[in-house]
C-alpha cells in the first residue's frame, strides 16, 4: 500500500522537500493541547522508527528517504513546540539552571493529576 506524505502530515501543499512555506504543520502544532501533542509525537515517532527499519533493507528507495526526512523534520517541530509550551520531554533536555525541573510541583506526573 502506498501512503502519500499528505496523508501522514495532513498538509495540502504536496511538497516533499519542506520548501512549501505553508507552515500548516507548525500552525497545527501551536493549536494542539498537551495530550494531543504527546499523541502526535508518539505517532510520528513510531512512523519514523518504522520507516528507519524499512530503509535499513531498502536504502535506495528515494520516496521512503524523502518521507523519512519530512517525518524527522515534523517530529523535531512537534518536540520543539511541546518543550516550549510544557517543558522538557526527557531529562537531557532540562535546563542547566534548574536540574530535575520535570519533577517540580509545576510538572506533576499524570497519575498525580488524576484527582485534580
Amino acid at each position: 500500500m502506498k501512503i502519500s506524505i499528505d496523508e501522514i502530515l495532513n498538509c495540502a501543499c504536496n511538497d516533499l522537500n519542506n520548501n512549501c512555506g505553508c507552515n500548516n504543520e507548525n500552525d497545527n502544532n501551536n493549536n494542539m493541547g498537551k495530550k494531543e501533542l504527546l499523541k502526535r509525537i508518539s505517532e510520528v515517532g513510531f512512523a519514523l522508527y518504522d520507516l528507519n527499519l524499512f530503509l535499513d533493507t531498502h536504502p535506495h528507495c528515494e520516496e521512503a528517504l524523502k518521507l523519512f526526512k519530512n517525518l524527522a523534520f515534523t517530529l523535531k517541530s512537534l518536540k520543539n513546540t511541546y518543550q516550549t509550551k510544557y517543558g522538557p520531554l526527557e531529562a537531557m533536555y532540562s535546563s542547566d539552571e534548574t536540574p530535575f525541573e520535570w519533577v517540580s510541583e509545576n510538572q506533576k506526573w499524570p497519575w498525580q493529576k488524576e484527582g485534580e
